[in-house]
């Protein structure tokens, strides 16, 4: 999605599905190497994109065992739009 132009309008809705999983998983895959950063952290932009992927998505699954966690094979949903929707409205509350 970052080399094509990207179109989330796309009328293909299974192409456009499998571009929005690529980027919430890059979403996920920044979230992960940055919330322990001492500095990072504490960046609004970050803290953005920490909760965009909070809204946006559901983690379905994740490994326990620190030696064979892979953070590569985290499974997550997406949000249906709605619940994304009252997430967002709990937060500004």
């Amino acid at each position: 999605y970052l080399r094509d132009n990207f179109d989330l309008t796309e009328k293909d809705k299974d192409k456009t599905r499998g571009r929005i999983k690529e980027m919430a998983k890059d979403l996920y895959l920044l979230k992960s190497a940055f919330e322990n950063h001492h500095q990072v952290k504490h960046y609004e932009t970050f803290n953005t994109l920490a909760q965009v992927f909070e809204q946006q998505c559901v983690i379905k699954s994740a490994s326990d065992d620190k030696e064979t966690s892979d953070k590569e094979a985290v499974e997550f949903e997406i949000r249906e739009k709605t619940e994304a929707i009252h997430m967002e409205q709990l937060q500004t509350m």
